[in-house]
């Protein structure tokens, strides 16, 4: 701002005054902004300069000569020249000697336009090449028309291709590099040339359907659709030919990848031919040993079940001999055929159990059962074993008495007498036997189990002994016991719990005595979950006052239950008479002769269906409608039972209406 002070004394300007005034006070106004366009001209450079600095790339003004006027600190820093040993120099003087002549060759071409790239090095101060990759522009610098490289190192790129490289070609797995757009062959590693016979010269403009690699497993584009589509394509099992037609066995993986700017798949196959012939060598060696395995528990089911009749004969004579008058020395005598006799039944009966498990023959009925009930069944069964070794056998209480498992009820009674005969056994002398029942907590898969243990305070197991508890043949402990057994009881304990879903474990303190456990599925109780339904309470008054006998053979106790309350409260006039013996159908149905037989296939005593063959085979029987209730719902069970004379078969759980459905066909 300029101002003339005329307030003290007044004055007037004349024109020529004010003209003079305005030329002057533009020349300040002139002097003013010249000397702000140059500071701003120098922050400009100033920036230009730390920007041009900063860059990690080489940058390198030259004029078309190819002499440089100007270059960055990144040039002086990394090449180790000084600012005099660069500037007014050939940008030739900084290549290799032995590549300068190709330098200048390219650098006659940038001036034609005929390209903008180099990749010649540039050549330190000390003698070291730096890989580098240069590309270049024309433009001004300093009103004068230049050429401006800019170069980049690219060190770390090729020292990630010379690995990528050596890895490529070193690995042992055959690798191959594709065009994603045509498939064809970019290169192949040298398991690949060695493994299949191709040269590398051979698979040019090749891919590898044409060459026969592959034939048809591997369908053109797949693997460019799977990555498309991102599906990993990871260990994919082919068939590859070699250039002699040898066939092998490759797992293949493919990955996209990009060799500059063109997209590639990188393909890598593991030769699995020799795993191939060795799994398939096994496979056979195991079928043969099963097939060994399976005739060998044929033999052993047959011989056991041959064996069992003159076994049950000299047993039932044994037994009339022992009911007669005998002196002391033939007591004596008839007591160790008895003792023995059972003894020999016993193996024979847990080898048969094994066969039959191994042979896949086992027949399971799974329903739900109530496990204080059998619990007490086998404790009635143990008393006199224990009482004869002063044993007590305690059951603890807890609020989890009244719990149903699935199960087959005559197994597990068949595990728990193992175990509980074994915690008498192998116990001390006074000692006891705890049982103890208990609801597990939900487990991953949202099922609740129920766990039964049995604790003795007998001689223990040592840790080392644990594992062989459960191998046929094995009798830890026998030498501290004078009780004769036949050690397979504890493996077709665990082959009967496996086979129902359940699991077996123990603990034991050696000196303390052990605790063996099963676990089995937690069930509801078939009554209470028909009360909790309703149907029970939905009567259907004309046929309410159906009148007849029915005839039920089974030994669930819960089943039974069952059955009498829905013919109570939905036909109450039918009599219902039961039994759970197999033996003794044919007798009462001969006496009673019910309207109907409801008959249960695993009984303690005999199969339902010899139980259905007798009834068939008995005049007085044969006319009488027999339906099979049972857990047992195989389609060829169902066939055989139906061409054997059965009118319906009904699986358990028991639906109500479909038993009064029968009821009402049959009374």
């Amino acid at each position: 701002f300029v101002g003339l002070d005329t307030v003290v004394k007044s004055k007037v300007y004349t024109n020529p005054e004010i003209n003079i005034l305005k030329v002057w006070s533009s020349m300040l106004a002139s002097l003013i902004n010249n000397q702000r366009s140059g500071k701003l001209l120098e922050q400009t450079r100033q920036n230009y300069e730390t920007f041009f600095n900063t860059i990690d790339d080489f940058l390198i003004i030259i004029d078309r000569r190819g002499i440089i006027v100007h270059a960055n600190e990144t040039v002086y820093r990394r090449l180790g020249y000084s600012p005099d040993e660069i500037i007014n120099q050939s940008v030739i003087n900084i290549r290799p000697l032995e590549r300068r002549d190709e330098a200048k060759t390219i650098f006659m071409k940038m001036l034609k336009g005929e390209t903008d790239f180099c990749a010649i090095p540039l050549l330190t101060k000390s003698g070291t090449q730096i890989p580098i990759e240069t590309h270049v522009k024309s433009g001004y610098w300093d009103g004068e028309p230049r050429i401006f490289m800019v170069s980049k190192d690219i060190s770390q790129i090729k020292l990630s291709e010379e690995k990528f490289s050596a890895a490529f070609q070193s690995n042992s797995a055959i690798m191959v590099i594709t065009r994603f757009a045509d498939d064809q062959f970019v290169d192949a590693n040298n398991a690949f040339v060695s493994t299949l016979g191709y040269s590398r010269e051979e698979i040019k403009g090749k891919t590898l359907l044409t060459l026969g690699i592959v034939r048809g497993n591997l369908e053109e584009g797949t693997i460019q659709d799977a990555i498309n589509r991102g599906i990993p394509m990871r260990e994919i099992e082919i068939n590859a030919y070699s250039k002699s037609n040898e066939l092998y066995i490759f797992l293949l993986s493919a990955e996209e990848i990009y060799i500059g700017s063109e997209r590639c798949v990188l393909s890598v196959a593991v030769n699995i031919t020799e795993r191939k012939i060795m799994e398939n060598e096994l496979r056979r060696a195991r079928e043969e040993a099963d097939q060994a395995n399976l005739a060998k528990s044929e033999f052993l089911s047959r011989m056991s079940h041959e064996l069992r009749t003159p076994m049950n004969s000299i047993l039932g004579f044994a037994q009339l001999l022992e009911m007669g008058e005998l002196n002391a020395r033939q007591s004596k005598g008839v007591n160790h055929i008895m003792k023995s006799g059972k003894h020999l039944l016993d193996l024979i009966n847990e080898v048969l159990d094994i066969s039959r498990i191994e042979a896949g023959r086992l027949s399971l009925s799974l329903e739900p059962v109530h496990v204080n009930t059998v619990i007490r069944e086998m404790i009635d069964i143990s008393i006199p074993l224990a009482n004869e070794r002063q044993l007590s056998i305690l059951i603890e209480q807890s609020a989890d008495d009244h719990l149903f498992i699935r199960a087959d009820r005559q197994r597990l009674k068949q595990i728990l007498l193992n175990l509980l005969n074994n915690a008498i056994k192998y116990n001390k002398a006074g000692g006891s036997v705890m049982i103890k029942t208990q609801l597990m907590t939900i487990d991953l898969n949202g099922i609740a189990s129920v766990r039964i243990s049995i604790s003795d305070t007998g001689y223990g197991i040592s840790e080392e002994d644990i594992p062989k508890l459960f191998n046929p043949f094995e009798r830890i402990g026998a030498e501290k016991s004078n009780t004769e057994g036949t050690g397979l009881g504890l493996a077709v304990v665990k082959k009967l719990i496996s086979a129902m879903g359940g699991n077996l474990g123990v603990k034991s303190i050696p000196g303390e005595g052990s605790t063996f456990w099963i676990e089995l599925p937690h069930a509801s109780g078939q009554l209470e979950s028909v009360e909790k339904s309703g149907i029970l309470t939905e009567l259907d008054t004309e046929l309410a006052g159906k009148k007849g006998t029915i005839l039920y053979i089974e030994d669930n106790a819960s089943n039974v239950e069952l059955v009498e309350q829905i013919l109570s409260i939905q036909r109450s006039e039918i009599h219902l008479i039961t039994n759970m013996y197999g033996n003794m159908a044919v007798g009462l149905a001969i006496k009673h002769q019910p309207d109907l037989i409801l008959l249960d296939l695993n009984l303690p005593d005999v199969h339902g269906s010899e139980v259905l063959i007798q009834l068939q085979n008995e005049e007085k029987t044969n006319k009488i409608p027999v339906v099979i209730i049972s857990a047992d719902a195989m389609p060829q069970q169902l066939t055989r039972l139906l061409k054997a004379g059965a009118k319906n078969y009904l699986t358990k759980p028991l639906d109500v209406l479909d038993l009064l459905k029968v009821i009402d066909q049959f009374i």
